[in-house]
């Protein structure tokens, strides 16, 4: 018995015949005749019926190639020490005009102000000084006037519609309760007293309000000043009583609109649920405003950063966490 296999033929494809080009433009079927298609003679359009010479392979683009190669070739040739290669094209690294820098807070910008000819020991302390003498020094490149009409604005109308004496004892009762900001639990307090401080000691005049908003811009400018051996105390003494600034008067405002959320009513400042929303959203956009200043000056700090996370929380708890306020707030924190 035989056992040779048995082969099954299969059928070949049929060769794949090129189109002409009416045909192929208007992407229409070709019969492919030569030498012109049934198609182009039925429109007349035998004068322009031609077919490719290489229809199924991609052209090879020798033109560029020889533009770019020729240079490279004539460089070798006058420069005799520089081998040739014509078969590897030489490309030349294109850097960035100034790598690394990245502002103000590049490693450039930093060092710059390091003078190269004193010992390290001297240069902390020269900079310590020149620190302590640009302190108190005002500022008008990140201080307009434009600025201060705002801050002053901003505390007309917390002159005008802030109980500062009963926000502070509600601020006072809901810290009694155990509650209280998450990152300023230790010196809440004196951010309730020193804003109370400056509203009750604040003069009727525009020129006292003009000079506290340019003050507290002042002080915002200035850096917290802290070594290792400083204590609670010294921190608050930083921006608190008077070295009052704008994240101070914000840590305020958040405070007592964090209140009203575990108070549901506090004496004579609200008893319904709508005068506690109408405080909750008063006080929250006080919040807003003072870091919004404090924000425009561009000089970040920690109290600043205080400031903004709190802030975040309480659009979380007042807005949702699902509320585009909140998103705006949300994508603010995460930039900075």
């Amino acid at each position: 018995m035989s056992t040779t296999p048995f082969l099954v033929s299969c059928p070949r494809m049929p060769p794949k015949l090129p189109a002409c080009d009416p045909c192929r433009s208007r992407k229409v079927a070709c019969d492919h005749l030569h030498p012109h298609c049934s198609r182009c003679r039925d429109a007349n359009l035998t004068a322009v019926c031609t077919y490719r010479s290489r229809p199924f392979k991609k052209r090879q683009i020798r033109s560029i190639s020889n533009k770019v190669r020729e240079p490279s070739q004539q460089r070798n040739l006058d420069d005799p020490s520089t081998p040739a290669s014509p078969g590897v094209l030489l490309k030349r690294p294109r850097q960035y005009p100034n790598p690394g820098y990245l502002g103000s807070s590049s490693h450039t910008t930093l060092f710059d102000h390091l003078s190269s000819g004193n010992s390290p020991s001297s240069d902390v302390d020269d900079h310590d000084q020149d620190r302590e003498k640009t302190r108190h020094k005002f500022r008008p490149s990140l201080v307009n006037d434009e600025k201060i009409a705002q801050g002053a604005a901003l505390i007309r109308q917390v002159r005008l519609s802030a109980k500062a004496s009963s926000w502070v004892l509600l601020v006072e009762a809901w810290t009694a309760k155990g509650v209280n900001l998450p990152l300023t639990d230790s010196f809440t307090m004196q951010c309730a007293e020193t804003a109370q401080h400056i509203v009750k000691n604040l003069g009727s005049r525009d020129e006292d309000i003009v000079t506290l908003s340019k003050k507290l811009f002042l002080h915002s400018c200035s850096s917290l000043t802290t070594g290792t051996d400083s204590t609670l105390k010294d921190f608050c003494g930083t921006f608190c009583e008077s070295n009052a600034r704008w994240e101070t008067m914000g840590l305020f405002f958040t405070a007592v609109s964090r209140a009203t959320i575990d108070l549901p009513c506090f004496g004579f400042l609200y008893n319904t649920d709508l005068e506690r929303r109408y405080l909750q959203r008063l006080a929250m956009q006080y919040s807003d405003s003072c870091l919004n200043l404090a924000l425009s000056l561009d000089c970040l700090n920690d109290l600043q950063l205080i400031l903004q996370y709190e802030n975040f929380i309480l659009h979380s708890l007042v807005d949702g966490d699902q509320s585009k306020r909140f998103l705006l707030f949300k994508r603010a924190l995460l930039s900075d």
